[in-house]
């Protein structure tokens, strides 16, 4: 094989490996184009324990829930296949700004049978 045969060969394996930067795709997402102030939400997915292996809610455990109520939000048919229980959040940012009291917490406080499901869910885990 002469010089200018591999020359041809290296040209476009390095062509390929500079092409194949532009076609990177994840199954189930796509780009999203942000601007200043945007608002970005933020969601939560199933729970699942390393002793049982079995997925749980999210919102099964006392974590601050939406206002708005919990909504499914799976986007694909991969996530349902897999389990996946993916739903919307009380939390919310914006693209390129700084908030650092936007949050919202809770004041329901754990008693009765929350805690008592809580404590059983932390045991189990350890």
């Amino acid at each position: 094989m002469d010089s200018f045969a591999r020359l041809k060969i290296w040209g476009f394996a390095l062509l390929l490996i500079l092409q194949s930067g532009d076609g990177f795709y994840l199954p189930g997402s796509y780009p999203h184009k942000y601007g200043i102030g945007d608002t970005l939400s933020v969601k939560v997915n199933s729970i699942t324990s390393i002793e049982t292996e079995m997925p749980f809610s999210y919102y099964s455990l006392p974590f601050c829930r939406p206002t708005e109520g919990v909504k499914d939000s799976a986007e694909n048919l991969g996530e349902i296949l897999m389990g996946d229980r993916i739903e919307n959040s009380p939390y919310k940012f914006k693209m390129y700004t700084n908030e650092t009291e936007n949050l919202p917490l809770s004041n329901e406080a754990l008693v009765g049978r929350r805690l008592q499901a809580y404590e059983e869910e932390d045991r189990r885990d350890v």
